[in-house]
């Protein structure tokens, strides 16, 4: 359903699509599961009828497109024709691919590593550089989280699943998501996901955050993301908001007491 609603560009249907998804963490009965099923599966084909709309399009678009007419062979008597063109292919200049292209992500990827004998994954540095985080301190820096998530005590996996689900509203594609899960690991590519809903929370502006994730991800492969220090940030934003709230709360607490005693005078 993701995958085809950002390749077809029907965003009101993926906003559907999500809600089906948070009712589907929170539902076990199977009569509930089987009407929930039922709705995905009419979206679904609402989404392969309009592709084979737009298939079908193109096709007639190409059929009754202008179609040049055949032309004599060049040169009299289809003699081999000659121009005082160079076509030398060593003489053209080969541009480079651009640092923010799809492309070099997955070529950074498959670089060697320094040790061949280990995985592509673990042969590079943490991007969290040995920062530890329980489930709940990400529950507790991202709001969205704890609206997604099935539990108050959730899995790694399902804070996985929870942060998938969120990097579709938060705007990042599932192009994207795939490459940082490849590039990144899937828990890595999770935190890089409830950090940037954590910041968009506490009104950070993040322009085109599709591309955003991907510059994270290409950062991810060339070994220079530091994810540990966004999520000591965050925490110690956290811990300023905690203390605030309970600074309010006990100036609200003195200002009852003091209007208590001042009626009781």
């Amino acid at each position: 359903m993701r995958l085809l609603s950002d390749a077809l560009d029907q965003p009101m249907i993926m906003a559907e699509a999500r809600r089906l998804m948070r009712l589907r963490l929170m539902v076990n009965e199977p009569a509930r599961l089987h009407v929930l099923h039922e709705q995905m599966a009419a979206h679904l084909m609402a989404l392969r009828a309009i592709q084979a709309q737009q298939e079908a399009a193109v096709d007639n678009t190409i059929t009754s497109a202008f179609q040049t007419s055949k032309m004599r062979p060049m040169g009299a008597q289809s003699e081999t024709h000659y121009t005082d063109t160079k076509n030398n292919l060593s003489l053209r200049k080969v541009v480079s691919v651009a640092a923010c292209s799809r492309n070099r992500i997955e070529t950074m990827r498959r670089e060697p590593l320094d040790h061949p004998g280990e995985s592509s994954r673990l042969g590079r540095e943490s991007a969290l550089r040995g920062f530890k985080g329980t489930a709940q301190f990400y529950l507790g820096i991202c709001a969205a989280l704890r609206e997604i998530c099935p539990t108050a005590t959730p899995s790694a996996e399902q804070l996985i699943d929870a942060a998938e689900y969120l990097s579709g509203q938060i705007g990042v594609s599932y192009h994207a998501w795939g490459q940082g899960c490849s590039v990144l690991g899937r828990l890595q590519a999770a935190i890089a996901v409830i950090i940037m809903a954590s910041r968009l929370e506490r009104q950070a502006v993040i322009h085109a955050r599709d591309v955003y994730f991907r510059a994270l991800v290409e950062r991810g492969a060339q070994n220079a993301l530091f994810l540990d220090r966004s999520l000591y940030a965050l925490r110690d934003v956290r811990n300023r908001e905690e203390a605030s709230g309970l600074m309010s709360a006990v100036v609200a607490a003195g200002d009852q007491r003091l209007h208590s005693h001042r009626v009781g005078l």
